[in-house]
This record gives C-alpha cells, structure tokens and sequence, in this order.
C-alpha cells in the first residue's frame, strides 16, 4: 500500500538522541565548567546517557522522571568545586535539551523526498508536549511537519492506537493510508499495526521481544526508507 501519510516517532528515529544529548552536554559544559574539577565531555555525556537510558527511564530508577534523574546524577556525581542545586540542573535540562536535538542521519533528505511525493509527514511521540514541540522547532524540516501529536496534549500515550488515529485524522488521511515509522518494537510496530497502519520498525535502538512475530518491514537507516516505499 502506497502511503498518503507517514507518522513517524520522534526520538531515535527523527532524531539521533545521543548525539542531542553530547550536542547537550557541550553547552552544559560551556556553562557550568568553571564551577567543575577536572571533568571531560565524555565523562559528562556518559552520566546523562545511563540516566537517559534512551528516551525511557528505567525502572529501577530512583526518580520519578528522565529530567529529575539526570539533574540530580549531575548534581550528585560530578567533581564540582562550586555545587549547583539539582532543580538548577533539572530546569537547565528542561530549557536547553530539546533545542540540542541532532537529526537522524537522511532525516532532511527524506522528508524531503516525502514533500515531492506529496506524502504528509506528522509525528506521534510519547512526552511533554513542550519538549517535543520546542525539538522539532531545532529541526532543519520543521515547516514539512503537518502535525504533531504528544501523549501529554492528547491524554493517551503509544501503544494506544487511538494517539495514531489522531494524527491520521489531523492530517486528513485514513488510517490504512498511513504507514508508521518508529524504532520502539511494542509503541511504535505493534500499535501502528493495531491502529490499522502499515508499521516499518527502525532497527538498532531496541531489541525486537522474544516471542513477538517477526516485523514485517524493517530499516536500519532513514535512506532505505524512499526504496520501500517504491516497492508499494
């Protein structure tokens, strides 16, 4: 089936989230760096990146929240010389992580492609709706995206196929003319598939479950994703 549509995810999928978060940690190292002993770019990246966890908190975490958990790591487990409080760091993170954002390699040139082909491009993301919106602004393709969905504006987060069937909504198309592209096996795949959409798991970032039938169309980069729509 030829798409009208593509709903993709943000994180790890439009956007690189471990570049976002070096291209992060360089201006929290530019801020805050006189205030810190000896401490590298890598050592800083390396404590968001555990506490980040890519996009999903842990569930041993002892935090009720990515932002919480990765201002007080930096509070806590850094060598600063001149202590900053967490909720400093929890708001700077808040303020200054989404407009790092880092576009997935071929992300530009997709999107790109998609607007000659007239296909409608929107987003369906689990988060705060501020940070998805003020990600997508640092964006290069920002003006070709027709809709963005967030689980916190519209009170249901993926799998629900109810979020997917806003979005299609939004941009006018029916769900079977929507196809889905996201890297999480269960959020992105299996409620794209549940929704009634054609679901294209981006391989990489997460392991497929055991015991979960086979995806059905997978890529391992955004380039792939144009020669698998021409074979529709």
């Amino acid at each position: 089936m030829y798409p009208r549509a593509i709903l993709f995810d943000l994180d790890n999928t439009l956007t690189h989230r471990a570049l976002s978060i070096r291209r992060y940690a360089e201006r929290f190292l530019a801020e805050f760096g006189e205030h810190i002993r000896p401490a590298t770019l890598d050592d800083i990246t390396h404590l968001i990146l555990r506490e980040d966890s890519g996009g999903y908190l842990s569930p041993q975490s002892a935090f009720s929240s990515i932002r919480e958990a990765v201002g007080h790591t930096l509070a806590n487990q850094l060598p600063w010389r001149v202590p900053q409080p967490a909720e400093v760091l929890v708001e700077h993170w808040v303020s200054h992580f989404p407009a790092a954002a880092v576009p997935m390699p071929g992300a530009a040139a997709l999107i790109q492609a998609l607007e000659h082909r007239h296909i409608k491009v929107g987003i369906v993301s689990n988060g705060a709706e501020h940070s998805r919106r003020k990600t997508i602004a640092a964006l290069p393709f920002a003006q070709s995206v027709g809709t963005v969905v967030s689980s916190q504006a519209f009170g249901t987060a993926k799998p629900a196929r109810e979020i997917f069937h806003e979005a299609a909504a939004r941009l006018g198309v029916l769900p079977e003319h929507c196809w889905v592209v996201g890297d999480h096996p269960l959020n992105d795949y299996q409620g794209a598939k549940a929704a009634g959409m054609y679901a294209v798991w981006f391989q990489g970032f997460h392991q497929w479950p055991a015991g979960l039938a086979p995806a059905q169309d997978t890529i391992k980069s955004l380039d792939e994703l144009p020669t698998l729509i021409a074979k529709r």
